[in-house]
């Protein structure tokens, strides 16, 4: 089998499958308790955020703890916000953002809030005099994917940053980080914005938990009320075994690198370059792009088609984000991408992990010849 879907989800490491079970049976006590089986879990609990904390550069108190990158996003985008008047009333959001993030727009509306979309460049850059001319002076918030889950652009989150902060320094910044945790080097602490959600199943941790890393200065209502949790600001009895998981995940790749996946990326951009064909989708491999996530549109084919035809090689790819795949709604933000009709409906998405090898990119390669 090829999976090459990476970017809906990656195979966990065999190590934190093991520290997991580890967890479940042995350390299974309710970190809130106060014997030691409580206590056992409250000190691998801190010794979890820690790692990751210190992977992200801040203090161990600036992450939350959640049920995942849906959660977050909707954490920060519903609860980050304060009641809108007419001093604060506007907030931006990238016009292709993942939909944990768009469906909020409604919600906020009802609020009171007018919501503005950002819409980035043909390849899918957000530049950051596109957020200047959108900043207004009652500007609450500004969200943006910082690596597009399906193009893969890079953004420039430290400009953007700094044009923020220049233009309104009490405007919030929040980043959609899902893609970029775990595969590409963090700005420094200070260059991180207000809030950076991620998620561990997207960088072969488990499934079910994501985290909110919050600067030191933000309020943040919580989502969910109840035990107090998370320093009250998420209440729920935490998932200790998949956090466990997501910092041993933590732990594994920081003794990766990404040469080898920049690589595998250049070979399949150097094949179709010259093809009429095929058109590569967002920026060529380099600075702009992640090296993990590949996006290619097939003239005169259709993705399902595509897709199914290389499922029967097992290999698996996808036509898009596994969250909007199936809703038929994935290219409806895309018309900034001027793609031609031939192209629209034969887009592919090969997204790669810290397991792909180089020979299950030839394998790709040589079978989608086969079917152009």
């Amino acid at each position: 089998m090829i999976y090459l879907d990476n970017a809906a989800t990656t195979k966990p490491f065999q190590s934190v499958i093991s520290c997991m079970a580890t967890t479940m049976q042995e350390n299974f006590g309710n970190p809130s308790s106060l014997h030691r089986l409580g206590v056992s879990a409250a000190n691998i609990l801190q010794d979890s955020r820690k790692i990751i904390s210190d992977k992200a550069n801040v203090s161990p108190e600036s992450i939350i703890f959640t049920s995942g990158a849906t959660e977050a996003n909707q954490t920060v985008l519903k609860c980050g916000v304060h009641k809108p008047n007419k001093r604060r009333n506007h907030i931006l959001i990238s016009s292709f953002e993942h939909p944990s993030t768009l469906s909020t727009k409604s919600y906020l509306e009802d609020m009171g809030y007018e919501i503005e979309f950002i819409v980035p460049n043909n390849l899918g850059i957000i530049t950051p005099k596109a957020v200047a001319v959108k900043m207004r002076d009652t500007t609450e918030l500004v969200s943006i994917i910082g690596v597009h889950n399906e193009i893969g652009a890079i953004q420039d989150i430290k400009e953007i940053k700094n044009i923020i902060k220049e233009l309104n320094p009490k405007t919030l910044f929040h980043v959609d980080g899902v893609q970029w945790f775990g595969k590409i080097p963090l700005p420094a602490s200070n260059d991180l914005p207000d809030y950076f959600t991620l998620s561990a199943h997207k960088f072969h941790g488990p499934r079910g938990i994501g985290a909110i890393i919050k600067g030191p200065t933000n309020s943040l209502s919580p989502l969910i009320d109840g035990g107090g949790q998370e320093n009250k600001f998420r209440s729920g009895t935490e998932n200790l075994p998949a956090i466990v998981g997501m910092a041993k995940a933590i732990e594994e790749i920081q003794d990766l690198n990404t040469a080898k996946i920049a690589t595998m990326q250049h070979k399949l951009f150097t094949a179709f370059k010259n093809n009429h064909d095929v058109k590569w989708i967002g920026p060529e491999p380099g600075k702009d792009r992640s090296p993990f996530i590949n996006l290619i549109a097939i003239k005169n084919k259709k993705s399902e088609i595509l897709i199914h035809q290389l499922e029967e090689k097992d290999i698996f790819v996808s036509s898009g984000s596994a969250c909007s795949e199936k809703s038929n709604k994935r290219n409806q933000n895309y018309d900034f991408l001027d793609l031609g009709e031939s192209f629209n409906d034969g887009i592919l998405r090969i997204s790669f992990g810290y397991h792909t090898t180089e020979e299950e990119v030839d394998q790709l390669l040589q079978e989608l010849i086969n079917i152009l």
